[in-house]
């Protein structure tokens, strides 16, 4: 039987007319082979030149994603067009833009290198580097006109791709469920994606058994095999030279050789010249489907004679694209996977009601507002036409998690911070968080958020955070620059400040919130380094100040940044007004005229009233360049007291850590404070390569403007000895994988000299 479907096929080829009951099928077989899977598209258009068409289409990993897209009626140039518009970089991570994560989550996300699941009260493994959500909503996107359809065979070509059930180590053929999700099981390349899970089975890369899945056509009624391979065979001796070589020849032993028999079954061979590319290189996309192109067009004149002879047997048939449908309305809402995430969590978050009509574009983005609450690993949906049903589809996050991340700087030193996340702790729907810096200047933090109501809409948030730093302060700078204004410490002391809060906040909108709070705010500030008071033989030593504060503010907060650090565009705003009322204030004071020991004095300060505001603006100019702004304005009531000393806003540094912090690259950190201070400040960001980041910023400093037009009487005092300065900063960037790495000087338009700063890893940026 094979000899005669070759004798046929050589006598097609050949141009003869060949007796045959029916016109023969046409199988095209696409392999796996990572970013190098992309040539398929070159061959295929050339297919099209020749006017063949596939009757039948199986492909594995990068095969399957290709040949899924041309099955359901995609053009070579449309799945062109979609493969080069991809970010890959938002593709291949766990990460999703910042812009699609919860508020309440925003603080803490995106700045730890380690995380480490918690299940059954042991610390574990992920089951995979990636766990692919962006992925995932990728496929669902682009197979959105194959919706429904559960039967690949009825696909405008019939399709089918491979994978391999790990459990049992065998391969599987998926013909049928849900396209996106078979495609996805289909690519998860062991310990690279995670596995997934299909009707309790869990797939791993197909790639793994069977790489090229040629019988798998010939099994679906192929008489002409089409075989388009572009992985590679197993290396030579001397490549094996690494153990991460080693592993992986290792562990495509098995579907090396069986790709090389699967091969003896192809008609038509058509392997790519992909020399210099590797199966990660999705970022060469263009020049990959070029070499496809390339190959294709050898093959063109053997293209057109088997379309010619074909066409002498039996019509043409080509492939109509399946109608994309934009809206749905479903009777039935499913929800499949949850265990400790309640329905009403998920299904408050879609806002997607029955029997009322929704677009997938909404759909989608609701899908992505579920998703952004970190509660899920992956967040998926089926729609089912037949039935009117939506199934939401979603994998719990661990339990738990701890996650590390290590960090230094040149104003800070050295730190590591150690995160645990619990979610549903105590109380379903809640999410609790312990996280403490262990740093020279060292912080704690604890945060409980529990979402409220029907909808999910509102959540109630008890929070503490408890932090050490130095507050330094500096020699009076002189006008004339007869001191040197760039050095000489006056005084060090050192704040111990505690905040406790109970809030309740909207999470209607994941980019932005609004809320109001009770506080208690307790200050400890001792001396480091201060000289004694000496007023004619009187010697006074400051020992320590203590304020205590209780507190309420509201606040109106949103976000729409997209990535944590170095962001390109968005805009983020925080406006908040506060009132501090039940003040106490003690302070401890020793001297050659106290005897008896330090002597304390405690008295009630006048009430504290506060309003500031932020805003920041990201512009993206083109492809690697975006421009920024911002402006702030700090206002309040405050005194040169030392009751209110620890609530001044301190001015100066890349990464400065304290209570009331303002950043200013021109100088060391808080090299300056003011009780009120308004803030402006533009920079231009430059990606002229892949995570290389230049940026140049200037600073503005006001500290009278425009906070005496709201209130003439408000406590004006200089920025060191100006009412206002400039600010002049440069640094390189590398976004790594351990965290931003920034090296930079700056260049205060009054002090003398520069300063320069270095730092990397993630670092507490809120």
């Amino acid at each position: 039987m094979r000899k005669f479907r070759v004798l046929s096929i050589l006598l097609l080829l050949s141009g003869f007319s060949v007796a045959l009951a029916q016109r023969p099928k046409v199988g095209l077989v696409l392999s796996g082979g990572g970013a190098k899977g992309m040539a398929h598209i070159g061959v295929i258009k050339a297919m099209e030149e020749a006017g063949l068409y596939p009757d039948y289409i199986t492909g594995t990993s990068m095969g399957s994603i290709i040949g899924a897209l041309y099955a359901i009626g995609y053009s070579a140039d449309e799945i062109k067009q979609i493969a080069l518009d991809i970010k890959w970089e938002n593709v291949l991570t766990n990460e999703i833009p910042l812009d699609k994560v919860a508020f309440e989550e925003k603080p803490f996300y995106g700045r730890y290198f380690i995380e480490l699941p918690i299940r059954n009260k042991q610390i574990g493994l992920p089951q995979g580097v990636i766990e692919g959500q962006e992925l995932t909503m990728l496929l669902n996107k682009i197979t959105r006109p194959a919706h429904g359809i559960t039967d690949f065979n009825k696909l405008p070509i019939p399709y089918a791709c491979m994978a391999a059930d790990i459990e049992k180590g065998k391969a599987v053929v998926l013909n049928s469920g849900s396209l996106p999700l078979a495609m996805r099981a289909s690519m998860s390349i062991p310990t690279f994606f995670t596995p997934t899970l299909i009707d309790s089975t869990l797939y791993v890369d197909g790639g793994l058994l069977r790489n090229f899945p040629v019988q798998e056509a010939l099994d679906m009624g192929a008489d002409i095999i089409i075989g388009v391979f572009v992985s590679s065979d197993l290396d030579k001796k001397e490549d094996l030279d690494n153990m991460v070589a080693v592993l992986s020849q290792s562990a495509f032993v098995f579907s090396a050789h069986d790709s090389r028999e699967q091969t003896k079954l192809v008609d038509i061979y058509v392997e790519p010249d992909l020399e210099g590319y590797s199966t990660g290189s999705f970022w060469d996309g263009e020049e990959i489907i070029k070499r496809g192109e390339e190959a294709g067009q050898k093959f063109l004149p053997v293209f057109r004679k088997l379309a010619d002879s074909l066409n002498q047997l039996g019509p043409v048939r080509i492939p109509k694209k399946l109608p994309v449908v934009n809206e749905y309305t479903f009777k039935t809402i499913r929800i499949e996977g949850n265990e400790k995430v309640p329905d009403e969590l998920i299904l408050g978050k879609l806002r997607i009601k029955e029997n009322k009509p929704i677009n997938i574009d909404e759909l989608e983005k609701r899908i992505n507002l579920l998703y952004g609450t970190l509660y899920f690993s992956k967040v998926i949906y089926n729609i089912d036409d037949e039935k009117n049903e939506l199934a939401i589809i979603v994998k719990e996050t661990a339990p738990a998690s701890i996650k590390v991340a290590a960090h230094y700087d040149s104003d800070n030193k050295a730190g590591i911070t150690l995160n645990l996340t619990s979610r549903n702790f105590l109380l379903p729907s809640s999410r609790f968080i312990f996280e403490y810096d262990l740093a020279q200047n060292p912080r704690l933090d604890l945060n409980y958020f529990k979402y409220l109501g029907k909808k999910q809409n509102l959540a109630v948030v008890v929070s503490t955070t408890w932090m050490r730093y130095d507050m330094p302060s500096y020699w009076l700078e002189s006008r004339d620059n007869s001191n040197s204004p760039s050095s000489g410490l006056n005084s060090l002391f050192e704040d111990k400040a505690f905040n406790a809060s109970l809030a309740l906040q909207g999470t209607y909108r994941s980019n932005a919130t609004f809320g109001a709070k009770i506080e208690y705010l307790n200050h400890i500030i001792n001396p480091v380094v201060a000289d004694s008071i000496n007023d004619d033989g009187f010697v006074f030593v400051l020992n320590e100040i203590s304020t205590k504060n209780w507190g309420v503010q509201a606040y109106l907060s949103s976000n729409t940044f997209n990535k944590p650090f170095f962001a390109t565009r968005g805009i983020r705003m925080d406006l908040r007004a506060g009132y501090l009322f039940d003040r106490l204030y003690s302070l401890s004071i020793s001297s050659n005229i106290f005897p008896d020991g330090p002597v304390e004095a405690t008295t009630p300060p006048d009430n504290f009233v506060y309003a500031s505001f932020r805003l920041d603006q990201l512009i993206p100019l083109g492809a690697n360049l975006t421009l920024g702004y911002g402006l702030s304005v700090r206002l309040n009531n405050g005194q040169l007291s030392a009751s209110d000393f620890p609530l001044r806003t301190f001015i100066g540094g890349e990464r400065p850590v304290g209570w009331l912090v303002q950043a200013y690259e021109a100088t060391p950190a808080k090299r300056f404070d003011a009780m009120n201070l308004a803030t402006a400040s533009t920079f231009l960001q430059w990606e002229p390569f892949k995570n290389i980041y230049l940026t140049g910023r200037v600073d503005y400093l006001e500290s009278r403007y425009p906070m005496q037009w709201f209130d003439s009487e408000v406590l004006i005092t200089n920025i060191g000895a100006y009412p206002r300065r400039l600010g002049f900063s440069a640094k390189v960037s590398y976004d790594s994988l351990i965290g931003p790495i920034t090296l930079g000087i700056g260049k205060d338009q009054y002090l003398r000299g520069v300063n320069g700063f270095f730092g990397f890893g993630y670092y507490i940026k809120r």
